[in-house]
């Protein structure tokens, strides 16, 4: 769905980002509001944490749409996987968590499900270009982010963590998007108004951003960084999948095989963890 928007709109990153976390900003606050029935207690510290949260998320968003808007979803989309490899290191080194054969081997199949998902060099194309530079510093902003998510999340509601993220997020995204891209920001505003199905489609984005967020934290107050995280990356199979059916991408089979080893690394790893 970002691909599209990115694609036929022809749109700056930092302008979708604003409006696709605006919404997704507003559905975290209305269901944590709804669900803790009002407005939380949030201490200082809770709040520095949730801001930092969403400043992480909001580094690794840029570049992930910036790396979408010029490649193709299946492309993009397995290189994500190697958050579970950055989450897994931060986890051993700043919280101590544990690893074993089972988990290296699954940091393994990762790295070589990426390698297979690639475009390689059919015409001339280096198999290490911008793309993958930018996703995986994407990857690298979204695993560091989960070490201090695990640290604050028995101080504070994962409901409410997700909101404060979610708001972060939405206030940088406007501050750049809308203050200081404020020519694209308008024409995109008035394509929504013309159009009401991509308006539609932007909502619903929103509205599954949240519920993913909520689910995400929710777990992650359960269960250890280095087994949540990469089980969380298990959506590269339906993104292949997606950019092959929808977005009608070539050399699907390839990236579908890649996407398929790197979900079972990811497997390895929580069955190890």
């Amino acid at each position: 769905m970002d691909r599209r928007f990115l694609l036929n709109q022809n749109l700056n990153p930092f302008v979708f980002s604003s409006f696709a976390t605006t919404l997704g900003a507003f559905f975290a606050t209305l269901l944590a509001v709804l669900v803790i029935g009002g407005v939380p207690e949030i201490s200082g510290k809770a709040l520095l944490y949730g801001i930092g949260i969403g400043l992480l998320g909001s580094l690794g968003s840029y570049a992930y749409y910036y790396a979408l808007r010029n490649n193709e979803a299946s492309h993009v989309a397995p290189f994500s996987k190697f958050t579970s490899v950055f989450s897994m290191v931060f986890a051993v080194i700043l919280l101590g968590e544990s690893v074993n054969t089972i988990i290296v081997a699954g940091v393994f199949l990762i790295g070589l499900g990426g390698y297979f998902a690639t475009e390689r060099n059919r015409q001339g194309h280096p198999m290490i270009d911008k793309a993958v530079i930018l996703i995986v510093a994407a990857t690298f902003f979204w695993a560091i982010r989960g070490i201090p998510e695990k640290m604050i999340l028995s101080e504070i509601h994962p409901l409410a963590l997700a909101s404060i993220a979610a708001l972060t997020r939405c206030a940088l995204s406007l501050f750049i998007g809308a203050g200081v891209m404020n020519k694209e920001w308008n024409a995109f505003a008035e394509q929504l108004r013309k159009n009401a199905r991509d308006m539609k489609l932007l909502v619903f984005r929103g509205m599954v951003s949240a519920a993913s967020l909520t689910f995400y934290y929710y777990a992650l107050s359960m269960a250890p960084v280095s087994r949540v995280v990469p089980l969380a990356n298990t959506d590269a199979i339906f993104t292949v999948i997606f950019g092959g059916i929808i977005l009608r991408e070539k050399n699907i089979k390839k990236k579908i095989f890649g996407a398929i080893v790197a979900v079972i690394g990811a497997w390895m790893i929580v069955m190890g963890g």
